[in-house]
């Protein structure tokens, strides 16, 4: 199992919404919180797309970043999805 997941950051919280893959399992989840409260998982793949430059361009903030990526069901990354918009 997996899910496409998408990361939004505004100036002190971010957004992540969840979409499974397959049809199976068709919840969608979201979850936000202070930038401070970020789960360890979710800041390693943070870092990965800072230093790869896969982040999306923002034209007119907010939100200030955002990110598009698949993980497993141990919440690992499999890769980013930079044709979002």
């Amino acid at each position: 199992m997996s899910w496409e997941v998408r990361y939004a950051e505004d100036v002190e919280v971010y957004h992540l919404t969840t979409y499974p893959v397959t049809e199976n399992h068709p919840t969608v989840t979201d979850q936000s919180g202070p930038l401070s409260q970020r789960p360890e998982w979710l800041l390693l793949i943070l870092n990965v797309a800072a230093m790869g430059e896969h982040f999306l361009n923002v034209v007119d903030p907010p939100p200030v970043r955002v990110l598009w990526f698949r993980i497993d069901e141990h919440c690992q990354l499999v890769a980013f999805d930079e044709t979002r918009c």
